[in-house]
């Protein structure tokens, strides 16, 4: 417990250790750009002096990074700030991967380490010679080496530096600095330290007390340092401001943005020259290479506005946008053809619907609506269409034509007529100068339209079942019926009379009260007849009647006088129609285990099995032999279907029948092994019974053991475990007689403390 104890406050004390070291310093995650006076001439000029209001007051809380005031060069804090490109400002603080591109930078992570005074309180960054990134960022190139201090050295004079920060206002906090060149400081993205230009140090401080911020709150706190000349680079800063970061981006850098490790142009370059490529979110949970995490995004363009028959397309070999003229759409469909393209108004198009009996601007997928008579009909005579007129288009008569609705044929002994209330054609014979006269035929001429006389021949109609009688003026051909039997109907098919049905007759005779239980016909002497439909039969002992209600002859057995005893046979004479009878003769059933009892007039002859042993199968019976009880059958009668696999079943013969017995009997002699069963397959184990717990018969008078039986089942007695207390210190003792035991310091142990 003491060690225990002792480990814990170690830890203790490490993890305090740890605190107490980590609170000692504040480290300041940054981002320097490297510049180049070859790509930024604002860096490297002609020397200049310290230039307050360089930059606007407040800080644009977007980009978080300083703007001038004014863009101009000629504007004085430009001229002593020595800003001989302005619009280059803006890559002081922010990326410019575009080695082409004035301004060009490289940015490069930074941690600045500022270490605390216990006596005053602060935390401090000092450096008088302020080189970070020496051989770094452009001077990699050794060609590009070229600035030196004032011995002589070698030193990478240009860069700035950015950190975003924020900090816990508790109050009483303060900020000083000493360094050149530019330094600007933001507190609530209001600036607080104004020390813009190129200068030698200068110095500058701020009490936070004074810039009525309220304690307990969060505020952001920027800093931003430019070295632009040579020949010396001096930093200094005190705070008591406990720093903070809102986040640290995938490079590293606190409240960053991911630049100063990851280049667009070169570090997400997809090799498509049609995407721009993006370096992701600061924020952005990097596993693996950055370039995976890069985003590429199609450059967008559009048409130009002086040329609509134009289209932009990216480059895919260059990435640039160039222009293709456009393919205009194919219009068929609207019954439209392409006529080219017009810079102005895009493509044109003209009608191909160009026909004098096409309508005109109708199209019907793709092709020209003709003009119909309908639409004809319209353009010729507008609302007062004739309806004894035919309007239709003719392209060779140069459109809408109108006809005679109904013309005048060939055949001259015929006049067609137009009728003005409905427009039909109605076409009428010339007149016939011998209509009046029916046993003569005229025949006209349609070539002349002149009727011709000729003696009207009577025609054979045998196949109407009628005989000419010959000719009437008036009435033409006369004709007598050949149908005048009195089995006639009075009705001719094909030249045969129709003779009554039997139908007709029952219809005939009793109109709708047919009887069906009769049979009608047609005699030729008597006409219909009606007769019985079920005649008497020749057998005496049937009897013929007919259903009323469905017209069925039924044919039943004269009664018999002993049809109630089953056990009389009674047989009728179909001569005389009596029953002669005899007693029934039951048959021999011994084949079906069954023995005859004696017949029962009502049930017949009866029969009971003489299976009635207990181990008979019920209902079962092979041959005249009763079907003794199997064991599958006893198990199914006693257990249905759970049948116990690890049972035998049998029947009795002089006990119940059906009987259920323990199949896995023990078959040793040995006390130690027992016999089981497994109720899943129904076989046999031997499980060993472990010695403690074996009954062998062990006689023990020795109270100091206890009972054990060897795997053959023999009696082999040991010494109870506990006598045993495991202290080699003691000598341990029990009393054969008793089982009392005793547990004495050993002789050898008397003198020292362990054994």
């Amino acid at each position: 417990m003491k060690y225990i104890n002792y480990f814990i406050f170690n830890i203790i004390f490490f993890v305090l250790l740890i605190n107490i070291v980590k609170s000692q310093t504040i480290i300041l995650s940054g981002t320097i750009y490297d510049q180049h006076p070859m790509y930024n001439p604002n860096f490297e000029p002609e020397n200049g002096l310290l230039t307050k209001k360089l930059v606007k007051s407040v800080l644009n809380p977007v980009t978080r990074v300083p703007e001038l005031n004014s863009l101009s060069p000629s504007i004085t804090t430009n001229r002593d700030g020595r800003m001989i490109k302005p619009e280059l400002f803006q890559y002081f603080f922010s990326p410019n991967n575009n080695a082409s591109s004035p301004g060009y930078n490289i940015p490069i992570p930074i941690n600045l380490t500022l270490d605390f005074n216990s006596d005053s309180g602060i935390y401090t960054y000092s450096n008088q010679n302020f080189f970070p990134i020496d051989n770094q960022g452009f001077d990699v190139d050794s060609s590009k080496r070229l600035y030196k201090d004032d011995n002589g050295r070698y030193h990478n004079f240009h860069f700035c530096l950015k950190v975003n920060s924020n900090f816990l206002f508790k109050g009483g906090e303060t900020f000083s600095f000493v360094g050149d060149d530019d330094f600007f400081v933001f507190i609530d993205n209001k600036l607080v330290i104004d020390l813009g230009g190129l200068h030698s140090a200068e110095s500058a401080s701020v009490n936070l007390n004074s810039l009525g911020l309220t304690r307990g709150n969060v505020y952001p706190i920027d800093f931003f340092y430019c070295e632009r000349h040579t020949t010396r680079s001096t930093i200094r800063i005190d705070t008591n401001i406990l720093i903070t970061c809102n986040y640290y981006d995938y490079c590293g850098i606190c409240n960053g943005d991911g630049t100063s490790c990851c280049n667009a142009q070169t570090t997400c370059n997809d090799n498509n020259p049609c995407t721009t490529d993006i370096c992701p979110s600061p924020t952005t949970k990097i596993n693996g290479p950055i370039s995976n995490y890069c985003i590429h995004t199609p450059k967008e363009f559009s048409l130009p506005s002086d040329n609509i028959c134009f289209t932009k397309q990216c480059n895919s070999t260059t990435g640039n946008i160039d222009s293709f003229p456009i393919t205009c759409l194919d219009l068929s469909n609207d019954c439209l053809k392409s006529i080219g393209c017009n810079w102005t108004n895009g493509c044109q198009y003209e009608s191909s619907c160009t026909d004098a009996c096409q309508v005109k601007n109708q199209c019907n997928n793709g092709t020209c609506v003709v003009k119909s008579s309908d639409y004809c009909a319209k353009e010729l005579d507008d609302d007062s269409a004739d309806i004894c007129s035919v309007y239709s288009c003719d392209s060779s008569q140069g459109g809408c034509i109108k006809q005679e609705k109904c013309q005048q044929g060939s055949n001259k002994c015929l006049v067609s007529l137009c009728d003005p209330s409905n427009g039909e054609c109605i076409v009428r014979e010339v007149p016939n100068p011998y209509a009046n006269n029916s046993c003569i035929e005229a025949t006209c001429d349609p070539d002349t339209g002149l009727y011709t006389p000729s003696e009207k021949n009577c025609g054979d109609r045998s196949n109407e079942c009628l005989s000419n009688t010959g000719c009437n003026q008036s009435a033409g051909c006369e004709y007598q019926t050949l149908c005048n039997n009195v089995c006639d109907v009075g009705q001719c098919n094909n030249g045969t009379c129709v003779v009554k049905t039997s139908d007709y007759c029952a219809n005939e005779l009793d109109s709708d009260n047919a009887d069906i239980c009769s049979v009608y016909s047609c005699d030729p002497n008597q006409g219909c007849i009606k007769q019985e439909k079920c005649q008497q039969s020749s057998n005496k002992c049937l009897v013929t009647s007919c259903d009323s209600s469905n017209g069925n002859c039924l044919v039943e057995n004269v009664p018999n006088p002993n049809a109630n005893d089953s056990c009389i046979i009674s047989i009728c004479d179909p001569v005389t129609g009596l029953y002669s009878s005899s007693p029934l003769q039951c048959p021999d059933r011994s084949d079906e285990c069954l023995t005859l009892v004696g017949c029962n007039p009502t049930a017949g002859c009866e029969y009971e099995t003489f299976c009635k042993g207990v181990c008979d199968a019920k209902d079962q019976c092979i041959n005249g032999t009763c079907v003794a009880k199997t064991p599958e059958y006893c198990a199914n009668e006693l257990d249905g279907v759970n049948v116990d696999l690890c049972a035998v079943y049998s029947c009795d013969l002089n006990g119940c029948g059906c009987i259920k017995g323990e199949k896995c009997k023990r078959n040793s002699t040995n006390p130690c092994i027992e016999t089981s069963c497994k109720a899943s397959t129904g076989e046999c184990f031997e499980i060993e019974i472990p010695g403690d717990q074996c009954d062998c018969g062990c006689e023990i008078k020795n109270k100091c053991m206890r009972s054990h039986c060897t795997r053959e089942g023999k009696c082999s007695p040991v010494f109870r475990e506990e006598i045993d207390d495991g202290n080699i210190c003691t000598d341990d003792y029990c009393d054969p007689c008793t089982g009392l035991i005793t547990h004495a310091t050993a002789s050898k142990c008397l003198n020292c403390n362990s054994c």
